[in-house]
């Protein structure tokens, strides 16, 4: 039985709703919209009417400003609309829910939320249509609610190993194979193709999807590594030339181009680390969730580096179309500018301030290249011991652990997706592709391998991000070897493949190796984080990644031909000759107009509006923040935090 619950506020004050109102007028256009009410609902299911009742009044809503209704809590309303996540989708709100009635002891077999939407005034159906699908509903990952459904339980066909024909396949039939998931050209199929004939059999689907994965643009960087031949003279690859620069000051550089973030030394005892990646792809068809966990991935690779390093500073940069540009410039199947402006920031504000870490460096540029495909760059520093700095490796016998967020198939296929091209059917195809950050939930993630790391209990340590497990334990066990047991993983929802459960990139997962001495002590420090841990696997010494469900081997595959089995790619080039434009410019009758029409440039406005979303004070340590001046609105150069707050040292970040 499912019990549903609706909270509204007493007051009469509607934050969500005035929000709402004010983006339908400026983004629409549409006036006629009197005020919007919101409800928070919730779906309980698995309890009574009675326990549901006495669970919210705990748990879900406060008594002094908000008020619990079963009935309409609308009734004047002109039009409604419930929007909720697809299920499947990770909504971070139930996982809350979940953990809070375990410890109230209250049996919960599963929850839900979503929001309704009251509208009055003058609104025809077709405009809220237009609100639904220019400011309301994501259709990737969200959905209108037509009806109460009759379960929340997710199930499903229970599916299993495949193995593919790949020896016999012609051509014609490999590059069908790669089709929209694998995303391999012809030369990188047959190699695939020719080391199973070599072994002599076929491969399994889970083999296939880890070459895929591995190889990757994402993952292998095939861009970065290619042999270059410019002018028809051979170049070193760019990744080989990028990778010098860790010769310069040598003797500040503590660990660089082998772990999650490089790390420099600040000073006798400390080292800070930084990372900066992309987001591009996700966050072009769900921009919320693709920039919350383009945050939320960066954290973790600053938290994964050598034995755990502290989160201090948030930083990102976004490249929009302008989002006043007309509903025609923007290519089918892409979403509007205004629309993907909003949801960027709403996402690195919601993570950045949810886990505490200041967001307090960034920047934001217009331009109409980027109506298809925004950019959006999220990036870290943090605070390490640099004797805890230096890149680990497991040793053979060391037990693995996966701690933190269970795992879905949200998310599977997220690195392969990003070495595709963009087209007006990757928002239909590649949605699930795409994953909704838990920040509270990777707090305590944060917290506990800090704790873990303190008492050294960790050997090595790294993230899931793209590629989840398989990059995670792959990428970490090369040089050694490792044995999985996937049952032992905690699912979100049963009926997983064995190769998505090994390669879902469910957020907020981390994975460290400890010897099995340790494996009591981690599990009881856990519990008191409340977060989960599980040993899912073994360090072996036999240079294979062997991934195994229940009794069968759904994966067994040299470590040699993982990582160096994938062909180098060559690429062709040539110079071109740069064209000198030379101007010469009437001077402006009035220069205050030429002024006031430089300030109005998108790209030298001021963005405050934005940036005062991001909580600059968070941890305590900020020292120059990124305003200043006597009204405190006059944008500083770069922004100092204070790693030690007994003492007066402090780091400065800015970025060109």
């Amino acid at each position: 039985m499912i019990t549903t619950l609706k909270v509204i506020s007493k007051v009469g004050s509607d934050p969500k709703g005035q929000d709402l109102l004010v983006e339908i007028q400026r983004t629409l256009g549409i006036r006629s919209i009197e005020k919007i009410r919101t409800a928070k609902i919730y779906r309980l299911e698995g309890v009574s009417k009675e326990q549901a009742h006495q669970f919210a009044k705990v748990a879900l809503y406060e008594s002094i400003d908000q008020e619990l209704c079963t009935n309409d809590p609308f009734p004047g309303a002109d039009q409604k609309i419930e929007v909720s996540y697809k299920p499947g989708v990770m909504n971070p709100e139930v996982a809350s829910i979940i953990k809070i009635a375990k410890d109230l002891k209250v049996h919960l077999k599963a929850a839900d939320t979503s929001t309704e939407y009251a509208f009055f005034g003058n609104i025809s159906k077709e405009k809220i249509k237009e609100i639904v699908n220019g400011l309301l509903v994501n259709d990737t990952v969200e959905q209108i609610v037509e009806k109460e459904p009759k379960t929340l339980i997710i199930s499903g066909k229970k599916v299993k190993t495949k193995t593919i024909p790949i020896r016999s396949a012609t051509d014609g039939e490999l590059l069908k194979l790669s089709g929209d998931n694998l995303f391999l050209n012809l030369e990188e199929m047959k190699v695939i193709q020719n080391y199973f004939k070599k072994i002599n059999r076929d491969p399994t689907d889970c083999e296939l999807e880890i070459l895929a994965l591995t190889w990757s643009e994402h993952c292998g960087h095939k861009t970065f590594r290619a042999n270059l031949t410019i002018d028809g003279i051979k170049k070193e690859s760019l990744i080989s030339r990028i990778k010098k620069t860790a010769k310069y000051n040598k003797n500040i550089i503590v660990s660089a181009f082998v772990d999650n973030s490089g790390v420099i030394e600040f000073d006798q005892k400390w080292a800070i680390n930084g990372k900066v990646e992309t987001h591009n792809s996700p966050s072009a068809i769900e921009p919320y969730g693709g920039a919350m966990t383009g945050s939320g991935g960066v954290f973790r690779d600053i938290l994964g580096t050598g034995q755990g390093a502290k989160p201090i500073i948030s930083t990102d940069i976004f490249c929009f179309a302008p989002p006043n540009m007309s509903q025609k410039l923007v290519p089918p199947g892409c979403l509007a500018p205004s629309y993907l402006l909003r949801k960027v920031v709403y996402g690195v504000r919601d993570y950045g301030n949810r886990v505490g870490i200041p967001t307090n460096n960034g920047s934001i540029h217009f331009h109409n290249d980027f109506r298809a495909k925004p950019t959006v760059a999220v990036g870290a520093y943090g605070l390490i011991e640099k004797k805890k700095a230096k890149f680990l490796k497991p040793k053979p016998n060391d037990l693995i652990f996966t701690l933190g967020g269970r795992t879905g198939r949200d998310g599977v296929h997220g690195a392969t997706f990003a070495s595709g091209e963009m087209t007006h059917q990757t928002i239909n195809t590649s949605g699930s592709r795409v994953q909704i950050g838990n920040a509270i939930e990777e707090k305590r993630v944060i917290d506990l391998l800090l704790h873990l790391s303190k008492l050294n209990l960790i050997s090595a340590m790294t993230d899931c991000g793209a590629g989840g497990y398989c990059s995670a334990i792959g990428e970490k066990t090369k040089e050694t070897g490792a044995v999985v047991n996937l049952e032992k993983v905690l699912l979100k929802y049963q009926n997983l493949a064995p190769w998505e459960i090994f390669l879902s990139e469910s957020q907020e997962r981390m994975v460290i190796t400890a010897k099995p001495r340790d494996a009591k002590k981690i599990n009881d420090i856990a519990k008191i984080y409340n977060v989960e841990v599980t040993v899912i696997g073994k360090v072996t010494d036999n240079k294979k990644l062997v991934v195994k469900y229940k009794n069968e081997t759904v994966a067994d595959l040299a470590m040699n031909f993982i990582h160096e089995g994938l062909p180098q790619r060559h690429m062709m080039g040539r110079s071109l000759k740069r064209k000198i434009i030379t101007r010469n410019p009437q001077a402006p009758n009035k220069i205050e107009n030429v002024l006031l029409k430089v300030l109005a440039n998108l790209n030298v406005a001021s963005k405050e509006p934005i940036i005062r979303m991001y909580d600059h004070n968070v941890q305590g340590t900020n020292a120059l923040h990124p305003f200043g001046g006597v009204n405190y609105d006059g944008p500083n150069d770069g922004a100092i935090v204070k790693t030690d707050l007994t003492k007066g040292a402090g780091l400065a970040t800015a970025h060109g």
